[in-house]
């Protein structure tokens, strides 16, 4: 409602609505990855951003994918409950509350089961391919940003008892081997990324490694443990970001950003 009331009003519209699948009159944007989409907005005056862990990928993706061409990707994605928008929150909230008083949880109104004290692998609902609509919506977001529709996403995507801060492991299949020096030495100025290099110290003590209450307050998305194969081309990593600032409002600020200079 609100979003046809400002296209109506003339007013350029972001749509932070994870299930856009970026149809040619509304361009799905990470800035970092893919800009030069924003001179589809023109016309429409309209423009996505994309599910939050389609982004924490994306960047990464994007970045490795300038030196090395990405036969596979391989995903599993640990989603917050905040990615259900208040409701989740508390639905946890509640369900904490009710274990640690002796009490039976309401029956799951948000999720598909109990998620306090609990991981359920169903985020989005089931669909006739046996993929969650959210896997489907990961891998129809990643394919559009990094404008390879036949790139290989294998996903899945599991709703973990945490409130906020998303994370990912990730295992990339490459068209040739690496080092883990000449990965971690081009992500380490990838825009947007933050890198726990491998051996990395502060006074004497390893880095600590990102996770989902590390990452609260962040705009970038943090990788880790990078560590390659040696008998098969391939890059592991683990992700990690704030879903309610990289994954939402601040790339629909720097959407915003790229608007105003760019295109306005």
């Amino acid at each position: 409602m609100w979003r046809s009331r400002a296209l109506e009003a003339g007013a350029f519209v972001i749509d932070l609505g994870a299930g856009n699948a970026g149809a040619p009159s509304m361009p799905l944007v990470v800035p970092e990855v893919n800009a030069a989409a924003l001179a589809r907005v023109r016309e429409g005056r309209l423009v996505g951003s994309p599910d939050p862990a389609a982004i924490a990928l994306a960047v990464v993706l994007g970045a490795v994918s300038q030196i090395v061409a990405i036969r596979d990707v391989v995903a599993t994605v640990l989603d917050p409950v905040s990615l259900a928008g208040r409701q989740g929150i508390e639905v946890l909230e509640q369900e904490l509350y009710d274990l640690l008083n002796g009490r039976e949880p309401a029956p799951p109104r948000i999720f598909s089961q109990r998620i306090a004290f609990n991981v359920v692998p169903d985020v989005g609902g089931g669909t006739a391919t046996l993929e969650t609509r959210g896997e489907q919506v990961l891998r129809e977001h990643v394919r559009l940003l990094l404008g390879d529709p036949g790139l290989p996403v294998h996903a899945t995507r599991v709703q973990v008892p945490v409130f906020f801060g998303l994370s990912i492991a990730v295992d990339l299949r490459l068209a040739r081997s690496v080092t883990v020096h000449e990965i971690e030495s081009h992500l380490q100025s990838a825009p947007g990324v933050l890198l726990v290099a491998s051996g990395g110290e502060v006074q004497g003590a390893p880095l600590p490694l990102p996770t989902p209450a590390t990452v609260i307050g962040s705009d970038a998305t943090h990788v880790a443990r990078v560590r390659v194969d040696p008998e098969v081309p391939s890059v592991a990593c683990w992700l990690a970001i704030d879903n309610t600032r990289k994954g939402s409002a601040t790339n629909a600020v720097q959407i915003a950003e790229l608007l105003v200079r760019d295109y306005l």
